[in-house]
């Protein structure tokens, strides 16, 4: 049996405001496995993020249970979050950039050495003393990529990461995603509002209804990885395609 990274049983989350309670999320129940791929697909306002955030430990749910690694979620080195801007200090070089998570941490070891390692990774060698001004919107993210595993987190939660990027570009990080994911072993939960993107990456695919979001069904992707602009190409993936698609507007009736 596979082990189980990431459990919730009926998580809700409703936020008080002045004009009243917002309840954006309601008796999500869902189990993700070790090393796996997937992604949450949804509505804009379905609390996809939200969801994201209680996983993360930024915020606490209003009902139910959530563990990550068999703990209660709360921000530590085994999570690790990354967003849609890549939120780089301009006044850093890469390098040090990759470096902050291990100052502000404290951790042991050889972090330039793994930094470095890192930054080959995600192809970026020979780019340690740029700054952030000097690269593109995708380089930056791979900069931001290096920067999440540099504390080597079991679960990567990823809001978004590539959605303000153009398509091509966006097309080649989602498959670097996935090379990375498989190399790493890491668990990885990504927030996306692409249909595409979620079957292209994903081992398999949460469907939300729109808010307050509940958990509408789930979609298998039963493609390997690492996987290449090929496999967008089959009949296998237009159905998934499909399947999704007739899920998220079954969703919305």
């Amino acid at each position: 049996m596979p082990t189980t990274m990431i459990r919730t049983e009926d998580i809700g989350k409703t936020y008080v405001t002045t004009s009243g309670n917002v309840v954006a999320l309601e008796g999500v129940t869902l189990e993700i496995h070790q090393g796996e791929i997937t992604s949450l697909l949804g509505a804009s306002g379905c609390g996809k993020s939200t969801f994201l955030n209680v996983l993360a430990g930024l915020i606490p749910q209003s009902n139910g249970h959530a563990e990550v690694g068999g703990q209660p979620p709360r921000p530590r080195q085994q999570v690790g979050m990354m967003f849609q801007r890549s939120l780089l200090f301009p006044w850093r070089t890469v390098l040090e950039n990759v470096l902050l998570p291990g100052e502000i941490m404290k951790l042991g070891g050889d972090m330039k050495k793994r930094a470095a390692e890192l930054l080959e990774l995600v192809g970026l060698d020979g780019w340690e003393d740029k700054y952030p001004w000097e690269l593109s919107g995708g380089m930056q993210q791979r900069v931001a990529l290096a920067r999440v595993l540099l504390p080597d987190p079991d679960v990567l939660l990823l809001d978004e990461p590539f959605g303000a990027l153009d398509e091509m570009t966006r097309e080649a990080l989602d498959l670097e995603l996935t090379r990375i994911a498989t190399l790493t072993e890491k668990t990885v939960v990504l927030v996306t509002h692409s249909v595409y993107e979620a079957v292209m990456i994903s081992d398999r695919v949460f469907v939300f209804t729109p808010r307050p979001g509940r958990l509408a069904g789930t979609v298998n992707v039963p493609f390997g990885r690492p996987r290449d602009l090929a496999t967008s190409g089959t009949p296998a993936f237009a159905e998934k395609v499909a399947e999704v698609r007739e899920l998220m507007a079954g969703s919305e009736s």
